[in-house]
């Protein structure tokens, strides 16, 4: 019996070797995604509207500090990077966040997504069970507004 060429014993190890990693690729794992309620707060001093999470229109919001107000059903999120970007009412521009952040750490029990846009152009993720509160920065920018309005 003749023996098989050095070339075609490697091709047949590589075809042998190509078909038992088939599987793995081609098992490949989904994002795992999330559906929330989202809750927008807006830090900034100007009305903002089509405010886009991945794409998705979550709302719009008006001027600090009448912010936060209303929540939208049923978004649908994929973990992982987020892209935010929003156009202010007055002019129309579009600001894309200068940051990307993380849609990250979601349990079973939370039900609530607070987007909050800040005034230097960064948007933080909350993820909560229950109805999203204000960040600690937007707490103090909160008393200071009233300080300087006398509320």
């Amino acid at each position: 019996m003749p023996s098989e060429s050095p070339t075609l014993a490697r091709r047949t190890v590589c075809m042998a070797l190509c078909a038992s990693l088939l599987p793995i690729s081609a098992c490949e794992s989904k994002p795992m995604e999330v559906v929330l309620e989202v809750v927008l707060f807006s830090y900034l001093d100007r009305p903002i509207f089509d405010v886009l999470v991945n794409g998705q229109d979550i709302g719009v919001s008006d001027a600090f500090p009448r912010t936060g107000g209303g929540s939208m059903q049923g978004p649908v999120f994929k973990v992982g990077p987020v892209k935010v970007s929003w156009r202010f009412a007055d002019s129309g521009e579009t600001v894309h966040a200068k940051n990307s952040p993380m849609l990250e750490n979601v349990r079973r029990e939370d039900q609530f997504l607070g987007v909050h846009v800040l005034p230097d152009d960064t948007v933080e993720l909350t993820v909560t069970e229950h109805y999203p509160k204000r960040l600690a920065r937007g707490i103090e920018m909160n008393e200071a507004w009233k300080n300087r309005h006398g509320k």
